[in-house]
């Protein structure tokens, strides 16, 4: 047993325009059914929203999705703003977007300056000790599946969510960049 999860994290918004983005996501999918305006303590992330009574418009094949996960205990979308850095599992080694060289995890120090709170940018450059040419944090950790950002949207045992409803997505966050992350716990 467990409970799954989704996560987008939006690689572009920066911490000014967070907020307004994840506003805007937020009315359009209580608008369209797909979560519930109302507010519940069952998700795992902290406060968030039920499924609405459209859900099936973001997954992939509904028709064969009976709608009993509805019914766990856990389950609903969190939206939160916060710097953070977006992973599912454990961490492999990121590689130079530049160079290709490998840097162990716990070695990367692209990480140590863009704390949570510091304010650091989503666009931040980290210098490669090998070929000394600089690349976004972003560009070394989408090697690896991971990215950081202040804007992440957690669907808790949703089932999968569809191509289309991603894109309609990057296009409510303005055609930024995306991470899609999932994983159980």
């Amino acid at each position: 047993m467990g409970d799954c999860f989704q996560k987008i994290g939006d690689l572009d918004a920066s911490a000014e325009e967070a907020p307004a983005l994840a506003e805007s996501v937020r009315h359009w999918l209580i608008a369209e059914g797909v979560v519930s305006g109302d507010l519940t303590d069952r998700l795992l992330s902290g406060p968030g929203h039920p499924p609405g009574p459209n859900w099936a418009a973001a997954v992939n094949a509904p028709d064969r999705t009976d709608g009993r996960w509805t019914a766990l205990w856990t389950n609903g979308l969190h939206i939160k703003v916060s710097p953070m850095v977006y992973w599912a599992m454990e961490p492999e080694d990121p590689g130079c977007p530049q160079c290709g060289t490998q840097q162990r995890f716990d070695e990367f120090k692209g990480l140590d300056e863009w704390t949570p709170g510091v304010g650091l940018g989503v666009n931040d450059e980290y210098l490669c000790p090998m070929c000394m040419r600089p690349s976004s944090v972003n560009e070394w950790l989408s090697s690896i599946g991971r990215g950081i950002g202040h804007l992440c949207l957690e669907f808790w045992n949703w089932p999968p969510l569809s191509e289309e409803f991603q894109k309609e997505l990057i296009q409510r966050l303005g055609g930024h960049k995306i991470l899609y992350l999932g994983g159980k716990l």
